[in-house]
């Protein structure tokens, strides 16, 4: 199964999670339209635009990529441009793509695709996320969080975890591709059966053996399951 039909097999952080969906539904779009997928000599610049804390990821993955650092696979994996680069070369986002025997060898590679990725703030990406169910106003909070207690009496339960960004992908052909995504596939929010599929799918093709996951599924129904879940709350 490739990561663009099991997305959830994606691997990173949950703020650069969407822009990562993006990408890999455009590498999905290019192979159903054009009988191949999207892949790094095809494109000529990536445009992304994100909200305020998955550009600030960005910025504090690079300290470490800085002069006197180096590249390593958790500055990778806390990046949407080296993400987004990943995708480009090896057309998924897995943990196999962040073994150094995967990526070394390709490493000047990487540089070249993640020099064409801009990644910028979108404002208005902010303000989506606070108009979503159960979202916050994320300025205001961080403005006002360090002195005032800004989640009492916000309740969680129909919260959506929405770190909108829009991907845009200029083709070597010159045409120009884009995708958004709001919520990130496995995500609160998205529909529930969709991410047990996507789940499920995940965990057998991690050598899951096959029943693994009704198993699972099994042991939330036995009697005694309130009990534990109230032993893990605490």
């Amino acid at each position: 199964m490739t990561a663009a039909a099991n997305p959830i097999g994606r691997v990173g952080s949950a703020y650069l999670d969407t822009a990562v969906d993006a990408m890999l539904a455009l590498v999905a779009r290019h192979e159903a339209e054009r009988g191949e997928p999207l892949r790094a000599a095809h494109v000529e610049r990536v445009h992304v635009r994100a909200g305020l804390l998955t550009v600030g990821m960005e910025a504090m993955s690079g300290w470490y990529r800085a002069p006197g650092g180096r590249v390593r696979e958790f500055n990778m994996n806390f990046s949407v441009a080296y993400s987004l680069a990943l995708v480009l070369l090896g057309g998924r986002l897995t943990a196999a793509e962040l073994d150094p025997g995967w990526w070394e060898p390709c490493a000047a590679e990487i540089e070249e695709v993640v020099a064409r990725v801009e990644l910028i703030h979108g404002g208005e990406l902010d303000r989506a996320m606070a108009e979503r169910r159960g979202g916050l106003d994320l300025g205001d909070a961080l403005g006002r969080g360090k002195t005032e207690p800004v989640l009492d009496g916000v309740s969680f339960a129909d919260y959506e975890l929405a770190f909108p960004a829009v991907v845009e992908v200029h083709l070597a052909d010159g045409t120009v591709w884009e995708a958004r995504q709001d919520v990130p596939l496995g995500g609160a929010g998205r529909p529930e059966d969709e991410t047990r599929a996507l789940v499920q799918a995940k965990l057998e093709g991690n050598g899951a053996p096959a029943g693994a996951f009704d198993a699972l599924e099994d042991l939330a129904s036995l009697g005694s399951a309130g009990h534990v879940r109230a032993l893990l709350a605490g």
